[in-house]
C-alpha cells in the first residue's frame, strides 16, 4: 500500500511539474504571480511529505485504515471538482467579503474609542459631582 501511495505521489508530482512547464512562461510576466506559484510548490511539496508520513502510518495500521484513506480521498476530490465548479462566483464575492471584514473592523474600533471614552467620563464624573455638592452648599473655594 505505501509503495501505491508513493507511486501516486510521484504521478501527481510530475503531472504539476508539467502544469509548471506549460504555466512557467505565463507566469513570469508577473512577479507576484510567480511568488504564488512558488508558494504553492512548497505547500504542496509540505503536503507530500505529511501524506508519505500518514501513509506510512495508514499501511501499517490494516485494511480498514486503508478503506477510510481511499473514502477520504474521494471526498476531497470531489470536494475539489465542487470548489473549481464554484471558482466564478467565490471570486465575485471577494471583494464584498473584504469589504464587510474593512467595516466590521472600523466598527469595532469605534466601539473600542467609545469604550475608552466612557472610561475616562466614567471616572470624572464623581469628581465633577463633588465639585458641584461642594459649590451647591456654599464652599466658594470648591
Amino acid at each position: 500500500m505505501a509503495i501505491a501511495a508513493l507511486t501516486i505521489m510521484e504521478v501527481g508530482m510530475i503531472a504539476m511539474m508539467a502544469v509548471a512547464g506549460a504555466l512557467g512562461p505565463a507566469l513570469t510576466a508577473a512577479s507576484v504571480g510567480l511568488i504564488a506559484f512558488g508558494a504553492s510548490i512548497v505547500l504542496a511539496a509540505t503536503g507530500c511529505l505529511i501524506m508519505v508520513q500518514a501513509a506510512t502510518q495508514i499501511a501499517s495500521a490494516g485494511p480498514a485504515a486503508q478503506i477510510a484513506l481511499a473514502l477520504l480521498a474521494a471526498g476531497l476530490i470531489a470536494f475539489g471538482a465542487i470548489a473549481g465548479a464554484l471558482a466564478p462566483i467565490l471570486l465575485a464575492g471577494a471583494a464584498a467579503i473584504a469589504a464587510l471584514g474593512a467595516a466590521l473592523t472600523l466598527v469595532a474600533t469605534a466601539a473600542m474609542l467609545g469604550a475608552a471614552a466612557l472610561a475616562i467620563i466614567s471616572v470624572s464624573l464623581p469628581l465633577f459631582i463633588d465639585i458641584r455638592s461642594d459649590r451647591s452648599i456654599g464652599n466658594p473655594d470648591a
